[in-house]
């Protein structure tokens, strides 16, 4: 399956490129991966982690935009979805590894 490959693609970007203090979801399915960064960094659309992204042309979809709004607790501010759905394998491995790099520095 097309997107199977493409998460195997992803995954394995992400065991080579995202440091050890990172955690990801395995999907079961689906078009995307949901990542965690470390708690101290803010991954949300107005952080400097989200513009560090961009300005390295990835986009993710901030975890943020992922909950529904609840006055009771607070949304987690250190997740992305990051999706496989549409890239090439070259484009997945160079978003990646872009986006290793930004989380070793940050």
């Amino acid at each position: 399956n097309r997107y199977a490959r493409k998460a195997d693609w992803m995954l394995n970007a992400l065991e080579e490129h995202f440091p050890d203090d990172t955690d990801w979801v395995v999907p079961g399915g689906g078009l995307y991966v949901w990542a965690q960064a470390p708690k101290r960094i803010r991954t949300g659309p107005a952080s400097k982690f989200f513009k560090k992204a961009l300005a390295r042309d990835v986009l993710y979809v901030p975890g943020t935009l992922c909950y529904a709004d609840d006055p009771t607790r607070r949304k987690p501010d250190h997740e992305m979805r990051l999706s496989f759905g549409s890239a090439s394998r070259a484009d997945i491995i160079a978003g990646i590894s872009r986006l290793g790099e930004i989380l070793r520095k940050s």
